[in-house]
C-alpha cells in the first residue's frame, strides 16, 4: 500500500472534516523519525471555536521541506518551526 503525501493526507482530512464543521486548531505538526512521517492535525468546531475535538493522525510518505513548507502555506500557517533531536526525530510546527 502506498502512503498519501502530506498534502493529499491534508486535502483529504479538510474534506473529511468541513463537511461536519470542524476546522484545523493550533495543532499541526508533522513527525518524521526513521524514515516514517506522520501528520497530526487539531480540531476545533466552526460553531464553538474553544471546543477541542480529537485529533487525527495519518501516516504519510516522508515529505521533503519544501512540501512542509507547502503543506503550511495551504493551511495558512504564518511559518514554520523545525526541531531535531539527537535520536534522528525530527518535528516541523506548522504555526498559525
Amino acid at each position: 500500500m502506498q502512503l498519501p503525501t502530506l498534502t493529499e493526507a491534508v486535502k483529504r482530512r479538510l474534506f473529511q472534516y468541513a463537511a461536519i464543521g470542524w476546522t484545523p486548531s493550533l495543532r499541526r505538526q508533522v513527525e518524521i523519525v526513521n524514515g516514517a512521517a506522520i501528520l497530526t492535525l487539531g480540531w476545533v468546531a466552526h460553531h464553538s471555536p474553544d471546543s477541542p475535538l480529537p485529533e487525527t493522525t495519518d501516516e504519510i510518505s516522508t515529505p521533503s521541506e519544501e512540501e512542509v513548507y507547502a503543506a503550511a502555506e495551504f493551511l495558512g500557517c504564518r511559518f514554520v518551526d523545525k526541531g531535531e533531536r539527537e535520536d534522528g526525530l525530527t518535528i516541523y510546527w506548522m504555526v498559525v
